[in-house]
C-alpha cells in the first residue's frame, strides 16, 4: 500500500473516531473528558409542563456523569454526593428574558465551596428542531467543589426576589445535598 493511501485511510479513521466519539458524547449521561467541554456537547431537554430541568454533572477524575432532575415550582430535591469532588448546576436559562437565577442563601456553609458560574450555549445535533419565538438553549452553570462531609441547603429562584415581602418572584425550588466520604 502506497503511502498516500495509508494516510487517507488512516485520517478517515480518525475522523470516524472523532465523530463517534461526540455521538457518545451527546447521547450519553457519561462523558469523558473536561467539564466544560462535556456540558457544552451534551444532549439536554426541556420539559413543557412548566417545570426545570436540572443536570447535576459531576466531574470524578477523566468522568464526567450528568444526573438530570424534573423541578416542579416550590419543590424540594435530595440528592447524595461524594465529598471532594467537583460538580456543576446545571439550569435553563433563557437569553430572551430578562429573568435570572439567583441562589437566595451563601452556599458556603462550610460542606461547599464556590467556584465560579457561567453561561453555555449546548451544541444541539438535533435535524428536526425548530427553534420557537422567545425559545433558548443557553444554560446557567455554577460550579462547586465538595470539601466536607454534611449537608447544604440551596435556595434557587428564576426571576427576582420581592422586595415588600422579600419571597421568591417565580419559579424557585430547594436543593437538599448530602455530601458523605468517598467510597474507596
Amino acid at each position: 500500500m502506497n503511502k498516500k493511501r495509508k494516510f487517507i485511510i488512516i485520517t478517515l479513521i480518525l475522523i470516524f473516531l472523532v465523530v463517534v466519539y461526540r455521538l457518545i458524547l451527546f447521547y450519553s449521561d457519561i462523558s469523558i473528558g473536561n467539564l466544560d467541554f462535556a456540558t457544552k456537547y451534551h444532549s439536554y431537554t426541556k420539559e413543557v409542563d412548566g417545570s426545570q430541568e436540572m443536570y447535576i454533572i459531576v466531574k470524578n477524575g477523566y468522568m464526567v456523569k450528568f444526573d438530570k432532575y424534573n423541578v416542579k415550582n416550590n419543590s424540594t430535591i435530595n440528592i447524595n454526593m461524594d465529598t471532594n469532588c467537583e460538580f456543576a448546576i446545571s439550569l435553563e436559562a433563557n437569553s430572551t428574558l430578562a429573568a435570572q437565577w439567583y441562589l437566595l442563601n451563601d452556599s458556603s456553609e462550610n460542606h461547599l465551596r464556590y467556584l465560579g458560574s457561567g453561561f453555555i450555549n449546548p451544541v444541539n445535533y438535533s435535524i428536526n428542531w425548530k427553534q420557537t419565538c422567545g425559545d433558548s438553549n443557553r444554560r446557567k452553570n455554577m460550579y462547586y467543589k465538595s470539601i466536607k462531609k454534611g449537608v447544604n441547603k440551596l435556595k434557587f429562584v428564576y426571576g427576582g426576589i420581592n422586595p415588600i415581602s422579600n419571597k421568591p418572584n417565580g419559579f424557585h425550588f430547594i436543593l437538599n445535598i448530602s455530601f458523605k466520604k468517598n467510597q474507596l
